[in-house]
């Protein structure tokens, strides 16, 4: 069991009243990672939900021609590896830390258990884990736009 004041800290349990905040306590753990030591593995099965405590970790996706790219650079308060959430339960990218990190982790099947006794808090979650990834899916398209350097049809007319 983790600090309740911790666990309210973070922006995914924002929404969460104090018996929910001291449930959740009991769920959570914090953990250390080393300087380039792997949180997880694209493809592997994703058993957990990570808060970023301390420290820096970059999401990283493997290209088609077998080199790794990078994804996001995750910051202290943010959550990461939703897919802890989400049928199949598969991580969509792997995790390095690439400083000394620290991480308050939940394991998703846990917190399943818990939600089905509280759909309550499970809803307010999933609301919170929907908000990541849209964040997360615009950064993405944000960063396809950069490399593809696409234009809009109104700036290609104007080239023309």
């Amino acid at each position: 069991m983790v600090d309740t004041k911790l666990v309210r800290q973070m922006a995914l349990f924002e929404d969460f009243d104090r018996k929910e905040i001291e449930e959740l306590a009991e769920l959570c753990s914090i953990r250390e990672f080393s300087k380039g030591e792997t949180l997880f593995a694209e493809e592997r099965p994703a058993t957990h939900l990570y808060t970023l405590l301390k420290g820096r970790v970059v999401i990283m996706m493997n290209g088609v021609r077998g080199q790794h790219a990078l994804v996001y650079t995750v910051q202290p308060g943010q959550a990461f590896s939703w897919s802890a959430m989400v049928p199949p339960r598969r991580y969509t990218a792997s995790a390095v830390a690439v400083e000394p990190s620290e991480a308050l982790i939940v394991e998703g099947r846990k917190l399943a258990k818990l939600f089905k006794t509280r759909p309550q808090s499970g809803y307010k979650l999933m609301c919170r884990v929907a908000q990541l990834i849209s964040k997360r899916l615009r950064h993405t398209r944000l960063q396809l736009l950069n490399i593809h350097d696409w234009q809009t049809p109104e700036n290609s007319e104007s080239k023309g």
